[in-house]
């Protein structure tokens, strides 16, 4: 069996979150395009993991308390404006190793 590849792994993990950050505005602009209520919860869910996944702690934590939050509206109604901001700030960082 090959040895475990410590540099390997951070190139890979690090065109991962590369890959995640590029496509964090289509993401983002397909939340505001779901049809219900369901939708959302399901594409909020969705970034939440990948983001914890890969490091995005606020990210991951904003994106379930929006999905909490849109439990607790019958309509499902939420807005979405704290996302857009982590994500922003997030997208400003320097892409460091995890």
């Amino acid at each position: 069996m090959a040895a475990f590849d410590e540099a390997a792994y951070q190139r890979g993990l690090l065109q991962l979150r590369e890959r995640f950050l590029n496509e964090l505005p289509q993401r983002l602009a397909a939340l505001r395009q779901t049809q219900t209520a369901d939708a959302m919860r399901a594409e909020l869910h969705r970034l939440a993991g990948a983001a914890g996944s890969l490091g995005f702690a606020e990210l991951s934590q904003t994106a379930r308390e929006l999905e909490q939050q849109s439990l607790d509206h019958a309509d499902g109604a939420i807005s979405l404006a704290r996302l857009d901001a982590c994500a922003s700030k997030i997208r400003a960082l320097p892409n460091q190793p995890v």
